[in-house]
C-alpha cells in the first residue's frame, strides 16, 4: 500500500477520534469548556477543563482557598452563624441560638410576648402577674377575639364597660386621654374596686357624708327617699353650701341690730 495513503488513515483516523472525544477547540493553554453530553464524556457541564496530556501547559500548583472567619464559622456552626471579632468566636445570627450540644446554631424559642403577639397582632403582650396577654393602651380585642384593634370607645364607655352601668367618667380628658371613673349618686365602690354597688345608707347617712356629722336629713319612714339635708342646732351653712359649720356667737350690736330689723 502507499505510505502516502497509510499516513493520510492514520492522520485522518486520529483527527475523528479527538473530534468525538472533544468537539471543541482549545484555548492556548489546552482548556476548553464543556457544553454537551457531558456525562457521556465524564466532565461536568459548563465548567473549564484541561488536556494538558497533548499541551505543552503545565498546570499551576493547587492552591486550597482561603475561607473568612465567617466562613469556618459556617462551615462549624450551619449558616446561622459569624464570626463576632469582639468575642473573638463564633456567635449565631440573631434569632439563632447554639443547641444544647453547641454543635450547630437553632432557631430561638420565641419569648411568651412574642406568642402573644403571633396571636393577637403587635399590639399585645404578655402578663405575668396574670399569665395570659392583653392588649397595649388605646387597644382592645375585637369582637372575635382574634387581634387588637384601636380603641375608640369614649371615656363614659370605658368606664361602663369596667365598672358596669353605675359608674361615670369625670370627661376632663387630658392630653394623654386619661380620665378617672366614679359612682353615680347612690353608689359607691365594692370593696374590690370592681364595680359600683348600691349604697345601704339612710337619708341622715347620706347627709352626713355629703356634709360633714353636723347635718341631718327631714326624711320621714314611708317617704319615697325625697328629703332635703339641713344643719344642726348652732350650725350654718358655709358660703358655698358645701358643709355645715359652727355658728357665729352674736354680740350686743347683733342682737341690737336684729330688734330693728
Amino acid at each position: 500500500m502507499n505510505k502516502s495513503l497509510i499516513l493520510f488513515l492514520v492522520f485522518g483516523i486520529s483527527i475523528v477520534g479527538f473530534t468525538f472525544a472533544h468537539p471543541w477547540r482549545t484555548a492556548s493553554d489546552g482548556c476548553h469548556y464543556c457544553r454537551t453530553n457531558c456525562d457521556s464524556r465524564w466532565e461536568a457541564w459548563n465548567q473549564r477543563h484541561c488536556h494538558w496530556w497533548w499541551s505543552d501547559y503545565t498546570p499551576p500548583a493547587y492552591t486550597p482557598p482561603v475561607k473568612t472567619p465567617t466562613e469556618k464559622c459556617q462551615s462549624t456552626y450551619w449558616l446561622q452563624s459569624y464570626y463576632n471579632s469582639a468575642s473573638n468566636a463564633c456567635d449565631c445570627s440573631y434569632w439563632y441560638v447554639r443547641n444544647s450540644s453547641k454543635t450547630y446554631c437553632v432557631l430561638k424559642p420565641k419569648t411568651p410576648t412574642e406568642e402573644c403577639q403571633d396571636k393577637y397582632w403587635s399590639e399585645s403582650y404578655y402578663s405575668n402577674e396574670s399569665n395570659s396577654c392583653y392588649c397595649y393602651r388605646w387597644y382592645i380585642l375585637n369582637s372575635k377575639k382574634t387581634s387588637c384593634v384601636k380603641d375608640t370607645r369614649t371615656p363614659l364607655e370605658k368606664c361602663q364597660d369596667s365598672y358596669w352601668l353605675n359608674v361615670n367618667a369625670d370627661l376632663s380628658v387630658n392630653a394623654d386621654w386619661t380620665f378617672n371613673c366614679y359612682c353615680n349618686d347612690w353608689f359607691e365602690w365594692s370593696s374590690d374596686n370592681s364595680s359600683c354597688i348600691l349604697i345601704i345608707k339612710t337619708p341622715t347617712e347620706r347627709c352626713q357624708d355629703r356634709y360633714w356629722l353636723n347635718s341631718f336629713s327631714d326624711w320621714l319612714e314611708g317617704d319615697s327617699w325625697n328629703y332635703n339635708c339641713y344643719c344642726n342646732d348652732w350650725y350654718q351653712w358655709s358660703l358655698d353650701r358645701t358643709n355645715c359649720v359652727l355658728k357665729k356667737k352674736k354680740t350686743r350690736w347683733d342682737y341690737i341690730k336684729q330688734l330693728f330689723n
